[in-house]
């Protein structure tokens, strides 16, 4: 069976209208505090759970299937219309297609499969990326500038880009380390760092360290300067790794005191303690062959 999660809020619109081509499916509009209760009782091993949204969305999505309990039992396909949908870069479709030959692809199996490891730190499961320090600064800092501009999503990015352009002075000004596989790295004195899982990509589309989507570890990339940080935000635009990664590790133990931390593109609440890999995601990728520039039906012609 074919479930449907809509987050309204990504797509400047895009995700309202997906409510409407996509009527047949019933699809439910994400609720965030609540969409674990959405989708209990409903969801069951074998089913596919298609998520509309950015990378934050379908971390929830995936987050509320391993607390349920059937985390790799339901297959998730990604429908990407938020902001950065680094997650959809890294399995290889970060631009959203046509949304009928999407789920005509998706209801006729004609998928392919991608396993990708999932990791929990503490009471948390995150798909992406974490990050301490000045990338989650910049991500606060444009979340409290865009409560005072108009309530548009398009003015995300920009809010953004004015953000980090204030925030580049960040330090870690505290003692804050991390224990990886092969020692202990201190963040005092440093602007940061990213534990990145498999995406290669980061931040809307900046290139870091890749590893295999399902591999069972993080690659841990550290900002050593204002300059190291810049260097991966120009690496959106010439698509080399320019930052390098200063290792990888099974386990990431973080500890210190706090600084800013986002988990997955989401501001969330410092805390100490390890990461660690809870098990593995199952994703569905369309076919890069699949016509989607044909002309959009106003309905679909699949049922659920």
């Amino acid at each position: 069976m074919i479930h449907v999660l809509v987050n309204t809020r990504s797509g400047s619109g895009e995700g309202r209208r997906l409510l409407n081509l996509w009527s047949a499916f019933r699809p439910v509009v994400v609720d965030p505090p609540r969409i674990r209760d959405q989708m209990a009782g409903r969801i069951a091993p074998g089913d596919v759970v298609v998520a509309a949204g950015g990378d934050g969305t379908v971390s929830l999505v995936v987050e509320a299937l391993f607390r349920m309990g059937v985390g790799s039992q339901v297959s998730v396909a990604v429908y990407p219309i938020g902001t950065g949908n680094d997650l959809a870069r890294g399995l290889g479709r970060a631009v959203a297609v046509a949304p009928a030959p999407f789920m005509e692809c998706v209801a006729a199996s004609r998928v392919e499969r991608c396993g990708v490891a999932v990791w929990r730190f503490e009471d948390r499961f995150f798909l992406n990326y974490l990050g301490l320090g000045l990338d989650a600064k910049i991500l606060a800092a444009a979340e409290s500038l865009r409560r005072w501009l108009p309530a548009r999503l398009a003015l995300r990015r920009p809010s953004l880009v004015l953000a980090g352009s204030f925030q580049l002075g960040f330090r870690v000004r505290r003692d804050l380390w991390v224990e990886t596989d092969s020692g202990r790295l201190d963040l005092k004195g440093k602007c940061g760092l990213v534990a990145s899982s498999h995406l290669g990509y980061f931040a809307g589309g900046c290139r870091i360290g890749a590893l295999e989507p399902a591999a069972r570890r993080l690659s841990i990339t550290a900002f050593d300067s204002r300059l190291d940080f810049a260097r991966l935000v120009l690496s959106r635009f010439h698509g080399r790794d320019t930052v390098p990664t200063y290792t990888t590790t099974s386990s990431l133990r973080i500890e210190g005191e706090p600084v800013p931390v986002q988990i997955d593109g989401e501001v969330t609440d410092f805390r100490t303690g390890t990461i660690r890999y809870a098990g593995e995601a199952v994703f569905l990728r369309t076919p890069s062959s699949t016509p989607w520039n044909r002309p959009e039906a106003s309905a679909l012609s699949v049922a659920p």
